[in-house]
């Protein structure tokens, strides 16, 4: 998928590569849906958005060895009834968990970004279906575990938070999480973590890294990559392409553990709101060193 990415900047591969990306989304929603275009319709009417491992899976979907578990979809509330609903009348669709239904904590999820999980399994696989407590669908992906399933797929858009660590198989992990990760099963499919921060070192400089526990991201910024998932083949003008919805963001810090030099030593708090994007995101290429 990175490969088509980057063809997509070359005019004389441009229409192939777009396509391909397309025919490789049909694809993967063709795994758990008997028909993608209606889901994809679903998706982009209700903002509703794809993350977790299965966003990952389609970045790193060729080559890969390994597929996801499970689809993670997140839904602003105004339109959760109706992704649900959509969902339940899958083939084979069952709710098997409902956290509006169990006792208050008793899923550590529901919490500072959920306002409901509703797992369902159909006759194609199983939906991890989640309420953002937020207007932003983008908002509990913040607060992931580690940057490295910090992506989601909209109906025309993929969005990845930390491209260049991305790619390079390699995720932070984000030190304020109190839950259980599932660290083995991604360290088993290739991938290495890293934790932002450290003893302080009094002889550096502080040094800003894409992630940093100090650095202000919002999904949106230049620091990401968000690029077009085009339906059907009309002329695309990547420098001004804006995705539908796409000025409603979150934006995060990742906070916790301090950096390890002197000038930013001192542990800072966890951030995460929902803000508004001047203008909207811009498509296209955009990957920072990080």
């Amino acid at each position: 998928m990175v490969t088509l990415i980057g063809l997509c900047h070359d005019e004389k591969w441009r229409d192939i590569a777009l396509s391909e990306v397309n025919s490789s989304f049909r694809s993967l929603l063709a795994r758990f849906t008997p028909e993608p275009a209606a889901f994809r319709d679903m998706m982009r009417h209700t903002n509703t958005i794809i993350s977790g491992s299965t966003a990952l899976y389609f970045l790193h979907r060729q080559p890969c060895t390994w597929t996801p578990g499970d689809t993670d979809i997140i839904v602003a509330p105004a339109h959760f009834d109706t992704t649900l609903r959509f969902i339940m009348a899958l083939p084979g669709a069952v709710i098997t968990y409902d956290s509006r239904n169990v006792p208050a904590g008793l899923y550590q999820a529901i919490g500072a970004t959920l306002d409901r999980l509703v797992k369902i399994t159909t006759d194609m696989g199983a939906f991890d279906v989640m309420m953002s407590r937020e207007i932003s669908p983008y908002h509990p992906i913040t607060h992931y575990w580690t940057t490295l399933v910090m992506n989601a797929l909209t109906a025309d858009f993929f969005v990845c938070a930390y491209p260049t660590l991305t790619y390079s198989h390699r995720g932070a992990i984000q030190s304020h999480s109190s839950r259980p990760v599932p660290l083995q099963k991604y360290i088993n499919r290739g991938f290495t973590f890293f934790t932002v921060g450290g003893q302080p070192d009094l002889h550096s400089s502080c040094a800003t890294t894409i992630a940093c526990s100090r650095r202000h991201r919002y999904f949106g910024d230049d620091n990401c990559l968000v690029f077009p998932i085009i339906d059907g083949s009309p002329p695309l003008d990547m420098a001004n392409t804006q995705p539908l919805n796409f000025n409603i963001s979150s934006a995060w810090q990742l906070g916790g553990r301090p950096c390890s030099n002197i000038n930013c030593f001192i542990p800072i708090p966890r951030v995460a709101l929902t803000m508004i994007v001047n203008g909207g995101w811009q498509a296209g290429l955009r990957l920072i060193e990080e």
